[in-house]
């Protein structure tokens, strides 16, 4: 007993305000090396900004609700367990990072792969109808992971080649999924003689009080977000799940 005591890892839950701080930097650094080259140093705003995400994430430990956004987190890296190589495998052959497909999901429809939004957006990746057809797909086969997967690999291969394909610029092709291309191109352009200037969403989240109401309200926590996801996918025992780390199934 005591040896499986020296051996356990310790709980997320268990560890304190600055312990979490350390390991969240840590795992960052991880998950932004699997990402691509040349990872960015976050300031601690940006590391208590995926924290947030992280204890919401947590404060789900136990839910029992079965509404989307609000299960057990058990439930739905469980969910993501048989649907995990077709994304993978869709994303590889566009040479994208495989933790980039495996995690998006996690954020846009928590692996439900026929959810949708008010706004009409479907599928495990969440694309609007109009989208979903100019990547191939129809809007009555939006809830088919075989056909989302390949499209969604496909939109983010396009937005890499806008918007670059290192660790750094990875994190602005996140924020293009959620906000466009376009609106991430005019604020670079915005923010281009800031002091400190660098191409990455850290750079925009650290001057989101010149961007606009949107940025601030949601767009800005979406990428951190996603690296919470992607830190608890990566770390299951941390946080008291069952399931493999994600990119081990990629492989499989």
């Amino acid at each position: 007993l005591s040896a499986q005591s020296a051996t356990r890892v310790k709980l997320y839950s268990e560890l304190t305000d600055e312990e979490r701080l350390r390991f969240i930097e840590e795992q960052e650094q991880r998950i932004s090396a699997m990402m691509g080259d040349r990872p960015v140093k976050l300031e601690t705003s940006s590391l208590r900004e995926i924290k947030k995400s992280i204890d919401r994430y947590v404060a789900r430990k136990d839910s029992v609700s079965n509404k989307p956004g609000e299960e057990a987190l058990n439930t739905i890296y469980e969910r993501s367990i048989p649907l995990v190589p077709v994304v993978s495998r869709a994303f590889e052959s566009k040479k994208i990072p495989v933790v980039v497909g495996i995690y998006l999901p996690m954020i846009e429809s928590e692996y439900r792969p026929c959810l949708e939004d008010t706004t009409g957006a479907k599928g495990l990746f969440q694309f609007l109808p109009s989208t979903a057809r100019q990547y191939g797909v129809a809007p009555g086969e939006m809830c088919e992971v075989d056909k989302m997967a390949p499209a969604a690999a496909h939109f983010i291969a396009d937005r890499m080649a806008e918007l670059g394909e290192d660790s750094a610029t990875m994190t602005l092709v996140l924020l293009s999924y959620h906000r466009g291309s376009q609106s991430v191109l005019g604020s670079l352009r915005r923010l281009r003689e800031t002091d400190n200037y660098a191409r990455n969403f850290w750079t925009l989240y650290a001057n989101r009080d010149r961007l606009d109401d949107s940025f601030r309200d949601e767009s800005g926590s979406y990428v951190p977000m996603f690296f919470a996801a992607a830190i608890i996918g990566e770390n299951p025992e941390s946080f008291g799940l069952t399931t493999p780390a994600l990119s081990t199934v990629a492989k499989e």
